[in-house]
């Protein structure tokens, strides 16, 4: 009886490992090391913030936690699933990632589909001066009036980081730097006239839409602008 218990207990734990393999569609390397191991089988429950989590591969079958030497070993993909993130695997470096892969940073820069007095600083080609220091990427705002750029954002970005400041050697008044997310005000900051640059955060929270709208006159700079996942 007990022989039969541990041929089942190997049999299930190959046919994990060949499912992976399946799963990567990569070749093993050529420093792949098999094992042979005894692992126990005892209806280990996962919880994930007080929720009942049914652990499933990227199939959908149910996969059944396991103790080995002692420690507990849980299927990621379930694990991060239960966290609200993505799991993904690289067979040619044997990485799994939770979250942000290496094609999916986590700061991603994004481009306005529309602007109104609103420029992009041309990387390579222009330069933005605040405070002495040179800046290669964002926005700035020429002296007229109520200047805005608009965002895609599609509900994938927690939040938007940048630099803002005054301009050097330019004219203008003091003004305001409002951030609408699906048209509703969600923060404001002061634009003054030979301002300190500072670094700022906005939460999006996944919203669809994000208008930078920059109210009153005087010639400012957002620039190093980064999205956040």
């Amino acid at each position: 009886m007990k022989k039969t218990m541990m041929n089942n207990i190997f049999k299930r734990f190959a046919a994990l490992a060949l499912c992976t393999g399946m799963v990567t569609g990569t070749a093993l390397a050529a420093n792949t090391v098999y094992k042979n191991i005894r692992v126990q089988y005892c209806g280990i429950k996962l919880v994930v913030n007080g929720a009942p989590v049914t652990p499933k591969d990227a199939n959908g079958s149910t996969v059944e936690p396991f103790i080995y030497n002692g420690t507990t070993y849980l299927p990621v993909r379930a694990v991060g699933n239960a966290l609200g993130q993505d799991v993904s695997w690289n067979g040619n470096t044997k990485t799994v990632y939770i979250g942000m892969n290496e094609s999916d940073t986590a700061a991603k820069k994004l481009q306005p589909y529309e602007m109104s007095s609103m420029h992009m600083i041309e990387q390579g080609n222009e330069t933005i001066i605040m405070m002495g220091k040179n800046y290669t990427q964002g926005l700035y705002t020429d002296g007229w009036r109520d200047n805005y750029a608009l965002y895609n954002l599609d509900g994938n970005y927690k939040s938007v980081e940048m630099d803002i400041g005054y301009r050097d050697d330019k004219g203008g008044s003091p003004a305001s730097l409002n951030f609408y997310v699906d048209g509703d005000l969600v923060d404001t900051y002061s634009l003054e006239k030979d301002m300190q640059t500072q670094r700022i955060k906005v939460e999006l929270n996944r919203g669809l839409q994000l208008k930078i709208e920059k109210a009153g006159y005087g010639e400012y700079a957002f620039t190093n602008i980064t999205f956040n996942k």
